[in-house]
């Protein structure tokens, strides 16, 4: 349902009592009783008397050059009643959009925010305390206040810390972040307490994310790992093969040849092997033959090493 408009709602026998009430109170009841007047059709030349004549007993807030007009031809003494209606009736439309655009829709001592007008829509509607007391807090207007009430009924009641927090999120998309903080704190959740724990699970799931764009990552190197594994346990196997059958060489250049090779080797097994595991640290788990073939290899290197004298 959309809010009223002053002119809507004057019309409208259940809000016009409510209208007059809150026109008392907020000090433009003359205002509003001229307008109420004129919509009635009473007769000109009462009205003139009531609202428009100098010291007329409901003088309406206008300027008196808008009302000089109606008051000359008065003072002409002769006149058409029809002339000093269409006088009126442009008096009405001034008064209108000063109370419209003025009072009635915006501010904090607007119709549509007025408790007046709140008791209207709540009637008969039986609502969660807590949510009331976040709404009264707020105080907003009917329409904006109906739509926020889903996501305070969400952040309040939210299954989990990320619900409450895409509430709250939307909820100031609604009214100022100040406003709502304070509602939500009248309604007994602060804000404040949700956007921490927002925020620790968050970090937790930025890191989760990380950690499987790593893994990724580390997966990708499975080919390039065996390919080098599988030259350096070759090389391996092969050299202390040799040696065992020949024994260490005499010529300590070949004996330095032999050993770079197989260093040369081996660093690039461990090297991408290393890379996958600090991308992954459960990578080893993952790949256990790759894990196992990383330790033959570290094994046989240092044999390897042993049996060169280096």
């Amino acid at each position: 349902m959309a809010d009223p408009t002053l002119k809507t709602a004057l019309a409208d026998p259940k809000l016009r009592p409510l209208v007059l009430a809150w026109a008392q109170r907020t000090h433009i009841l003359d205002e509003v009783e001229f307008i109420v007047d004129m919509l009635q059709k009473k007769e000109a030349r009462q009205i003139y008397r009531d609202y428009i004549a100098d010291g007329a007993p409901k003088s309406i807030n206008l300027g008196g050059k808008d009302l000089q007009p109606a008051r000359d031809l008065v003072a002409k003494g002769k006149f058409k009643p029809t002339e000093l209606r269409t006088l009126l009736v442009d008096l009405t439309q001034k008064q209108f959009s000063w109370i419209q655009l003025g009072t009635f829709a915006t501010g904090n001592n607007s119709f549509l925010t007025s408790p007046e007008y709140k008791a209207h829509l709540t009637a008969g509607v039986t609502r969660d305390p807590k949510v009331a007391a976040a709404l009264t807090s707020l105080n907003l207007s009917s329409a904006k206040a109906k739509t926020i009430e889903p996501f305070i009924t969400t952040y309040l009641k939210a299954r989990t810390v990320s619900d409450a927090h895409a509430a709250y999120v939307g909820m100031q998309k609604i009214a100022p972040k100040a406003k709502v903080d304070v509602a939500l704190t009248a309604a007994g959740k602060p804000a404040a307490d949700v956007v921490r724990a927002y925020a620790v699970i968050a970090e937790k799931e930025k890191n989760e994310a990380l950690g499987a764009a790593q893994a990724k990552q580390a997966e990708k190197l499975v080919a390039s790992i065996k390919t080098e594994q599988t030259a350096a346990k070759s090389y391996l196997t092969s050299a202390l093969s040799a040696l065992k059958s020949k024994g260490k060489p005499k010529d300590p250049i070949e004996i330095t040849r032999m050993f770079n090779s197989g260093r040369m080797r081996v660093e690039k097994a461990t090297n991408v092997y290393v890379k996958a595991v600090r991308l992954d640290k459960g990578f080893a788990a993952k790949f256990p033959t790759l894990a196992a073939d990383k330790k033959q290899i570290d094994e046989d290197w240092a044999a390897y090493r042993k049996a060169l004298g280096k």
